[in-house]
């Protein structure tokens, strides 16, 4: 059961850093099919028994939690990124339908009184 689990970590890190890998090249089309992987790594480990202290050694063994945190650091710098990068095409859109309506209503009154 131990090699088993191990085998399963292993893989649930190995995708942790394909994660990683995949934000830092913003491949962002890739990422949920590597978070549905992930999850079936951990429903897989879900099954099986084992302690916490096993879980906790193979876990260190293999920098799983440095991984995860990681991770959750890039993905938060990359969503407050793209949130301010929307905010900005956001404001950018409003202030040209508000510049591009000007000319085209004073060439309407100008074409009436002609």
């Amino acid at each position: 059961m131990m090699d088993e689990l191990r085998k399963a970590l292993f893989e649930y890190n190995k995708i942790t850093l394909e994660l990683i890998d995949t934000l830092i090249n913003e491949e962002y089309d890739v990422l949920e099919n590597l978070f549905k992987e992930r999850q079936n790594q951990i429903d897989k480990m879900n099954t099986y028994i084992y302690s916490g202290e096993q879980f906790s050694n193979i876990c260190n063994e293999l920098n799983v939690l440095c991984n995860q945190e990681q991770l959750e650091e890039l993905m938060k710098k990359k969503r407050n990124y793209l949130k301010s990068e929307i905010t900005k095409l956001s404001e950018s859109k409003v202030a040209n339908k508000s510049y591009s309506r000007r000319p085209l209503v004073d060439s309407l009154y100008l074409n009436k009184e002609i």
